[in-house]
């Protein structure tokens, strides 16, 4: 408990005598009293005064609560000052009602909720209040300081200060990783500096600082809020700090980048983010402030705000647990299923590059856990809390978890996904009874020799049947396949319920597309004649009798041939000047050709060790243009981005009559295409029958992105929900095969007075009724997430869903047909006043029956 002390000065004892010799019983001789009477008849009123026990201050030091002060008077100034007083009260009068040696009522910290602030009058004059204590003001120069708070030291002036170096004062300086931009009184009244914000509630200021105070200015309020408790704009509490980075507190990067925590007998100051030694042999001071924390943790005092700067309590220190890693932006290439009590979401993170899992609550859509199932590295330094995402480690992983798809198995999640570093489809499922994640591969395109040649896993669409079995769709990119290198979608077929590796899964090319490989004249075009790829003359006269995906040529006279592209993509076009070029990876121009090398492009080994590869794996050692030997990343095959060229992009996978059903839409005739399997969801896989669909055929028209299928509850049709126009209208297809089903246009974008962009990320489900049919959608020029329904088929209603920020990215949807309730989730990008990129996924629930 921390108590008031008042060190009596000179002046305050001459009022104390004062008031004695006027208060004092009258006195019947006329002489002056004796001033050694005087002074025990006041230490009998105070006895606190002079001598507490039998142990008095040596010399003229006397003891006040347990405190020796000086009186610093000769016998004759008592009795000069006694005579001048008398006069002074039979002038003015004797006020007896107040005792000026009666001790203040002490200031306790715990009490009064914090230390005394500048407007406080805790101690008298020529005193400071620190460590629970008025002790001078002045203080002794050092650092650390005894006579000072934590966070500041001692000038030779005797005045204790904010040490210039411990802060940075902002703007024109930027801060460092987490903090804000904050006008912070008790540390520079005059400029902002950066730090961590105060757990407080309520909104921010415009400049990133807690609500404005009386006079306009953004104010520090470095009190926690004792209503909520949390922190805006993302953060998480520590140390009653919002704490919102992947960067631990009083973190100091060493010689080679990593984080250097604070070291023996140091503090982490939460308001400078800065390792310091604490104060010592101080009053109500804490000697166990050199604790020694224990792994991913960091000593840090008890309550800065009642143990930091001009003013402090008593000083405590404890450990605790580093806060855990911020999320990345998190939830793009996202997909959707709804569990018996959780919303599961399946999303890239895409600052850590992994692949996660979003578990929220059914009734509520709020995020409840999210798990980082692949892309976090086994080793490296814990930086967070090891609980918490990524289990601390902030720590550079394989980059995997984009093109995510995700089904349930007896309520538990399984995950088909894109390994991006490798270019392969992975599978992850989740152990309800051990609480784990497994992850293992699918396809990774290797030939028949076993080397992995291909891109394959983009695009991907799992579902899985009631027997555990998985069954995955997704685009497949210069593959070979029984020895022809192809392109197009790919099916594979879990063997088992719980597959763990490459040998539990089955894989059947669903189309394949071979193209004349740049063979063709100016004036060709390129076609299949049996199967096999050919160059020959188009011709028009026969266009109008052409099947859909067929073109009108010359071969002996016009006929329809089915078309084929000329050249499916490859690195470098496939052709580099002569076989001394490589063609590598170069972020400015893509895939680049350059001259191989044979120097040596890592540095030198040092003496005695042993040398390291030249380029790490997957690179080789080229020529920079300037006769610099580099690194570069090897292509042999594309590094694709965006929109590819080929066929079976948006590939959506259903079953339907016990069939493997598949749309999927071909980038080069710019059409919807659709495939069933020759064999029925419980037999081994064959092949597929695959068909044009109906819509957008020709090169002239665009239809078939954002390609997504579902089946009607009775069972006998489905829905396709598409792209149309070039990405700038909405169309779905109902019907009971491929062909010879409905096309209804659902948004054509107008507006008001404009046209909008529509029809990205488009997900479509059924409700309770075969006849409700419902989109969700992204409107892309005003960043909108958008809901379509009918509720017979021609007629569709559109009803914005969230609209006020950038959303509609990513979307997904899933129906309770019982409860007549959809699921959307969305990906919305955001960044904070700080420019933190706050970007996430959203999952909101619409009552359909309470649709207009």
């Amino acid at each position: 408990m921390a108590h008031h002390v008042r060190v009596v000065n000179e002046n305050r004892v001459v009022a104390a005598v004062s008031r004695a010799l006027c208060c004092l019983p009258t006195v019947k001789s006329s002489r002056l009293p004796n001033p050694h009477r005087i002074g025990r008849d006041v230490q009998r009123k105070n006895p606190r005064l002079f001598w507490l026990d039998s142990h008095p201050c040596p010399g003229i030091l006397h003891r006040t609560h347990n405190a020796c002060i000086e009186l610093n008077m000769r016998r004759s100034i008592w009795v000069a000052t006694s005579m001048a007083l008398l006069a002074v009260t039979s002038l003015r009068g004797c006020d007896c009602s107040d005792d000026p040696f009666k001790p203040a009522d002490p200031w306790l910290c715990e009490d009064r909720g914090g230390p005394p602030t500048a407007e406080d009058q805790a101690c008298g004059k020529d005193e400071r209040f620190a460590k629970g204590e008025c002790i001078p003001a002045r203080c002794d120069a050092g650092d650390p300081v005894p006579g000072c708070c934590p966070g500041m030291v001692c000038l030779g002036s005797g005045e204790c200060v904010v040490p210039q170096s411990r802060i940075t004062v902002c703007p024109d300086t930027p801060c460092r990783q987490g903090e804000s931009c904050c006008l912070r009184p008790q540390i520079n009244a005059e400029q902002k500096t950066c730090g961590f914000l105060p757990v407080s509630p309520g909104e921010l200021c415009a400049d990133g600082c807690p609500p404005p105070a009386a006079d306009g200015l953004c104010a520090d309020s470095t009190r926690p809020s004792a209503v909520s408790g949390e922190c805006p704009l993302g953060g998480q509490p520590f140390n009653g700090r919002c704490f919102s980075s992947d960067v631990p507190p009083c973190c100091e990067p060493d010689a080679s980048g990593e984080c250097r925590m604070c070291g023996p007998s140091q503090v982490c100051n939460i308001d400078t983010n800065r390792c310091e030694v604490p104060p010592e042999n101080l009053p109500n001071t804490d000697h166990g402030c050199d604790l020694q924390c224990g792994d991913a943790e960091i000593l840090v005092y008890s309550d800065p705000d009642w143990m930091l700067w001009e003013r402090c309590c008593a000083v405590t220190c404890e450990c605790r647990t580093l806060p855990p890693l911020r999320p990345g932006p998190w939830g793009r290439f996202s997909d959707i299923a709804l569990g018996d009590d959780t919303v599961f979401v399946s999303g890239y993170d895409s600052k850590y590059g992994d692949l996660v899992m979003g578990l929220h609550g059914r009734a509520s859509g709020q995020l409840q856990t999210l798990d980082y199932v692949d892309g976090v590295p086994t080793d490296g330094p814990v930086v967070g809390d090891p609980t918490g995402p990524r289990a601390g480690r902030n720590g550079e992983g394989p980059n995997v978890g984009t093109y995510t798809s995700v089904a349930l198995y007896q309520d538990a999640p399984r995950i088909a996904y894109y390994d991006v570093d490798n270019a392969d489809l992975k599978f992850a499922l989740y152990d309800p009874v051990e609480e784990v994640w497994s992850v293992g591969l699918i396809d990774d395109g290797r030939d028949i020799a076993g080397l992995d040649t291909g891109d394959v896993g983009r695009f991907t669409s799992l579902v899985v049947d009631s027997s555990g079995i998985a069954h995955v769709a997704y685009y497949a990119h210069r593959v070979w396949v029984n020895g022809e290198l192809v392109t197009g979608p790919m099916y594979a077929r879990s063997l088992v319920s719980s597959p763990v590796g490459y040998d539990d899964w089955e894989r059947v090319p669903i189309e394949r597309v071979r193209s004349c490989n740049g063979e063709c004249g100016p004036q060709e075009v390129c076609v299949l004649d049996g199967g096999v790829p050919g160059c020959v003359s188009p011709r028009d006269d026969c266009a109008s009798t052409c099947a859909c995906g067929e073109s009108c040529v010359d071969v002996g006279g016009s006929t329809c041939r089915v078309a084929a592209p000329l050249r499916l993509s490859e690195p470098c076009d496939g052709v580099c000047p002569t076989t001394d070029y490589m063609c590598v990876a170069d972020a400015a121009e893509g895939n680049v050709c350059r001259l191989a090398r044979d120097g040596h492009c890592a540095p030198p080994c040092p003496q005695g060790e042993e040398c390291p590869p030249e380029c790490p794996v997957g690179e080789v050692c080229v020529d920079d243009t300037a006769d610099n030997a580099e690194c570069r990343y090897h292509t042999p095959f594309s590094t694709i981005g965006g929109v590819p060229e080929g066929v079976g992009l948006f590939t959506s996978l259903v079953l339907y009559q016990d069939k493997v059903t598949v749309a999927y839409y071909d980038s080069m005739q710019k059409q919807l295409r659709g495939a069933t399997a020759n064999f029925n969801v419980n037999h081994a896989a064959t092949d597929f029958h695959t068909v044009s669909m109906p819509v957008g055929c020709g090169f002239g028209a665009d239809s078939g992105q954002a390609a997504s299928m579902a089946v009607a509850p009775s069972g006998d049709r489905f829905a396709i929900a598409y792209q149309g126009g070039a990405g700038d209208s909405l169309y779905v297809y109902t019907g009971a095969e491929f062909t010879g089903g409905t096309v209804r246009l659902v948004d054509n974008g107008l507006r008001s007075t404009r046209y909008d962009l529509v029809g990205a990320n488009a997900s479509v489900g059924f409700g309770s009724s075969s006849d409700d049919i419902y989109i969700a959608y992204q409107d892309q020029t005003e960043n909108d997430l958008l809901l379509a329904y009918t509720h017979d088929g021609s007629n569709w209603f559109i009803e914005p869903q969230l609209t006020d920020g950038a959303f509609g990215s990513f979307a997904s949807m899933v129906i309770d047909p019982a409860s007549n309730t959809a699921w959307l989730s969305s990906y919305v990008r955001e960044r904070d006043q700080r420019d933190l990129d706050l970007s996430r996924l959203l999952v909101i629930l619409v009552d359909l029956s309470g649709l207009p």
